[in-house]
């Protein structure tokens, strides 16, 4: 999660900023070129990183509305 926090910004829009760019992260080649095997290790590594954040996230921020759309996707 960002350790700064741009103007206006809360510490939760920053993290919740984060979440969403973890969510839409492209793999570093296109998963033909990457081979099954690889596409899938980069796949999973994203989705345990996603799920980590999501909990973060939910235990941060205990009131947020917000933390329910990452609970329901982690």
């Amino acid at each position: 999660m960002p350790e700064t926090v741009a103007a206006g910004e809360t510490a939760a829009d920053g993290d919740y900023a984060a979440l969403e760019a973890l969510q839409k992260a492209v793999p570093p080649a296109p998963p033909r070129e990457m081979g099954a095997e690889e596409f899938s290790t980069w796949l999973d590594g994203q989705r345990q990183q996603g799920s980590a954040a999501a909990l973060v996230f939910y235990a941060a921020y205990p009131a947020g509305a917000r933390r329910w759309k990452w609970c329901w996707r982690s």
